[in-house]
């Protein structure tokens, strides 16, 4: 695959394997000789020919000739040569259409898995209705960031999304940082099973109640590999990052995921200069692309903004560095109107707060039941801008002011 720029031919392959099952002892030179006779195309498509247009172009000056011709030898001192990163036209046209054609088709379409959050409902106009809220989804190689005050619902959103995706047959690797890995399960076969949260805290569920918990979560296990990050393996002053990001790679490639959720990613960095930070997040979208999986990122908020703007949650709000709200290919802001307020607590709402490639801000509302951590009935309801409430109610103030202002002498 590294001589064929990673699009080797399963099926030739196969066919040289049944004749040569075993490797001959001289393959590396084999290998070798392949990269040379790659490196000598890729120099005849690439410099030597711009060498020779540079020469036959009476316009040409000379310091662009004699820069080709060191391009020429440059081609030559790495034998895998430079352009293997350029992508070949018609391989490229060719992958690019099977996924449009795949939309085109209704494959290829990653919905999380919540109802009335993926795809418009009729509250939202026939119009709209039917067709995606959620543009890109759950997409592999794409990125999506959840974020939201403490105890808003973050955790348990991410879980039964993470049961919605093992449903749907995805492979799912859970990197369950914030409250461990036992707890996580314990939670994903809780809302999947229905059962109380506060009797399995108090254990107080029935005999048979503990039974269906031990076997759905055997069964979820085997779908959703939940793992500890191993903090004891990063020595070292420098690239701490760095081998964290390695070492979830490791495990994303390892256990063959489609769906990777961190709660919280920022747990496994130890540097948080905003540049390293910025790199660090980099590298992990890289690692979305590189493995084909799509990435969850459980994220806080700065704890002076918690309470402003009505607890709603902005990109602006996001801890730590810009890239944080650069990176992700959508943000999702969590939030419960009765953490803040005197209302009941029925209600969770999800913040579309950025899609690449789909219309933002969107609000989702659903029905919460904080006592079987159940999340249902999405529909869309018109978004409010945090602080509109409040700049609303001051401008409000300000015209009672200016119409009645004998009136508000009296009253001070």
């Amino acid at each position: 695959q590294q001589v064929t720029g990673g699009h080797a031919d399963a099926a030739m392959v196969e066919r040289y394997l049944e004749k040569r099952p075993a490797a001959p002892p001289n393959l590396a030179h084999h290998v070798e000789a392949l990269h040379w006779d790659r490196a000598r195309v890729e120099a005849t498509r690439g410099p030597i020919q711009g060498l020779i247009d540079a020469l036959r172009d009476m316009r040409s000056e000379p310091e662009k000739v004699r820069a080709m011709a060191r391009a020429v030898g440059s081609s030559f001192d790495n034998a895998a040569g430079s352009q293997r990163w350029l992508r070949d036209p018609e391989q490229l046209v060719h992958e690019q259409m099977a996924i449009v054609l795949a939309r085109r088709d209704g494959l290829g379409w990653y919905p999380f898995g919540f109802p009335g959050f993926d795809i418009y409902g009729r509250e939202d106009g026939e119009e709209k209705e039917g067709h995606r809220r959620v543009v890109i989804g759950a997409a592999p190689g794409k990125v999506t960031l959840v974020t939201g005050t403490p105890g808003s619902g973050k955790t348990t959103l991410v879980s039964q999304f993470a049961v919605n995706q093992a449903k749907l047959g995805r492979k799912v690797a859970f990197g369950a940082w914030e409250q461990g890995s036992g707890p996580s399960l314990e939670l994903c076969a809780a809302i999947d099973l229905g059962v109380s949260l506060t009797a399995l805290q108090e254990g107080r569920l029935r005999e048979e109640d503990y039974v269906q918990l031990r076997a759905r979560m055997t069964e979820l296990s085997h779908t959703i590999r939940f793992f500890d990050l191993p903090f004891g393996r990063i020595r070292g002053e420098k690239g701490l990052n760095d081998r964290a990001i390695d070492l979830v790679h490791q495990v994303i490639a390892d256990c063959g995921c489609e769906v990777f959720v961190a709660d919280l990613l920022r747990r496994a960095f130890r540097q948080f200069e905003p540049d390293e930070e910025e790199h660090a997040l980099y590298r992990m979208q890289a690692v979305a692309q590189e493995t084909r999986t799509h990435h969850v990122w459980v994220h806080q908020l700065r704890k002076q903004d918690i309470n402003s703007r009505n607890g709603r949650p902005t990109r602006e709000d996001l801890k730590g560095s810009a890239a944080w709200s650069e990176v992700p290919d959508l943000v999702l802001g969590v939030f419960r109107p009765g953490l803040l307020k005197a209302v009941d607590d029925s209600v969770l709402c999800v913040d579309i707060l950025k899609q690449r490639q789909g219309t933002w801000p969107l609000s989702v509302e659903f029905d919460w039941d904080p006592e079987h951590g159940k999340i249902t009935n999405g529909r869309g309801v018109p978004y409010e801008y945090p602080g509109a409430r409040a700049a609303a109610q001051s401008d409000n103030e300000i015209d009672q002011a200016t119409a009645f202002p004998t009136k508000r002498r009296r009253w001070q």
